[in-house]
């Protein structure tokens, strides 16, 4: 009974989550209700890891999960004035200070503790859901799944009604929002695009699974193909550049996902048919959902502001390395190296490429975290598609592409600055390591992995 009531509060906080945990912007206040939903989630999540010993495929991702808090606290150690001046980039900080008459005494590293101590209270809802993602079984895993992909078919709805309403639309749930593509329950387009993208994967993993069964359950397979024609005329609706190559990549993965599966030995011919019915209508179709997303690709790159943005982030991520400014301080230190010729008609909260954004604010303790990460990763995607027997294989793999869609989403784009995508990526994390085998939630597994 336990179990079962912990299985509905995971969904019921990952579901709070996606519809609350759209923004990124620190004045928005839902985020911060996500995390304070978070916090007896995890201390529960806490309680159950502690009736088992870890075990040895679990060490490795909590050691990094622990990495990723260490590298905030390392930065919120005080320090003595003269090592603090000392440090790459304070020097002349401390010059102004001085210059003011203010004496700062012992200080930690980041130049803003507030906003470090906030970026760390940020992780929160991804750690709960991850540690509680660890302790549920095949069927409360296969739950969250499901609610993600349920979120976005209502996300699609709710973008096709924002369109219709307009800039307008009382459907758009926030102030800062791009006022005509569709942005679902997100604040950003390129966000809800990058949801989409994530759930293909599992869609098509909700299709292989239904064409596994014998009988075929037709009304499951058929729901799993419409649903992945709604991805598709969903990401057309945001108009992002980013998320229409994100789709392309995902449906590619869903085939490799396909030729691997032992639906594809099974049911050669048919599977082999489906896909080129779909690849075909897919290519007719593309031209007429995507017309307005091609032509920002026409507009080209001259008034993206990415690159001039990256270029001061990278002046700012040297200035500061090897330690960084300190989590969450991208904003004020930006505007420290900004020039007149660099300067922007909008404003910069991120450097749109969070791998560059995270070595601004942590450096290489950050590179070292993420070089670690990107390690247990591969070998955990690898061994799954190499063996097609592996306990849990299909599953990893479409956790996998998930994890490398937000991955290469996040080279151009933030999206895992918000805590619904956060969430994401710790559920998909989670899934990459099958569950704990302990005693009645082993004996009541169905067999599935997710």
């Amino acid at each position: 009974m336990s179990s079962r009531l912990f299985s509905y509060a995971c969904a019921g906080f990952f579901l709070f989550a996606l519809l609350l945990g759209g923004a990124s912007r620190v004045e928005v206040i839902a985020p911060d209700l996500v995390t304070l939903a978070a916090l007896p989630l995890l201390g529960w999540a806490l309680w159950r890891l502690r009736a088992a010993p870890l075990e040895a495929r679990e060490r490795l991702p909590l050691a990094i999960l622990a990495g990723c808090f260490l590298v905030g606290l390392i930065q919120l150690v005080p320090l003595p004035p003269g090592l603090w001046s000392a440090l790459p980039g304070h020097s002349a900080i401390t010059s102004q200070l001085a210059a003011a008459g203010v004496d700062r005494g012992w200080v930690p590293i980041s130049l803003s503790p507030q906003a470090t101590r906030a970026a760390l209270l940020a992780l929160i809802p991804a750690a709960g859901l991850f540690l509680a993602t660890r302790t549920l079984d095949r069927d409360g895993r296969r739950r969250l799944v499901l609610i993600l992909l349920g979120v976005t078919v209502v996300s699609a709805l709710i973008g096709g009604l924002q369109i219709i309403g307009g800039p307008e639309s009382p459907l758009r749930f926030y102030a800062v929002t791009n006022p005509n593509p569709a942005t679902g329950f997100f604040a950003n387009r390129n966000h809800l695009a990058t949801l989409f993208a994530t759930a293909v994967p599992f869609a098509a993993l909700e299709a292989l699974e239904a064409a596994s069964r014998r009988p075929a359950a037709r009304v499951r397979l058929a729901l799993m193909l419409a649903l992945l024609a709604l991805l598709a005329a969903g990401m057309a609706m945001t108009q992002s550049r980013s998320g229409f190559l994100l789709l392309g990549l995902g449906i590619l993965g869903a085939i490799a996902m396909t030729w691997r599966s032992d639906v594809a030995r099974d049911r050669g011919r048919l599977i082999l048919g489906v896909v080129g019915i779909l690849a075909v209508v897919g290519a007719l179709a593309t031209p007429l959902l995507f017309a307005q997303t091609f032509d920002r690709f026409g507009d080209g790159i001259s008034g993206d502001t990415r690159l001039p943005v990256a270029g001061v982030a990278l002046k700012a991520a040297w200035t500061f390395a090897p330690f960084g400014s300190g989590l969450g301080t991208f904003v004020p230190v930006y505007m420290m190296f900004e020039t007149p010729a660099s300067m922007q008609n909008t404003y910069v909260n991120h450097a749109h490429d969070d791998w560059l954004e995270l070595l601004v604010e942590a450096g290489m303790l950050a590179v070292a975290v993420i070089a670690v990460f990107l390690f247990w990763f591969a070998r955990t995607a690898l061994r799954a598609w190499r063996r097609n027997r592996t306990s849990g294989g299909p599953v990893v793999r479409a956790a996998s592409l998930a994890i490398l869609l937000l991955l290469a989403h996040s080279l151009v784009d933030y999206p895992l600055r918000t805590p619904a995508m956060m969430c994401v990526f710790a559920l998909t994390c989670g899934l990459m390591i099958s569950p704990r085998q302990t005693g009645a939630e082993s004996g009541s597994s169905t067999g599935r992995d997710a």
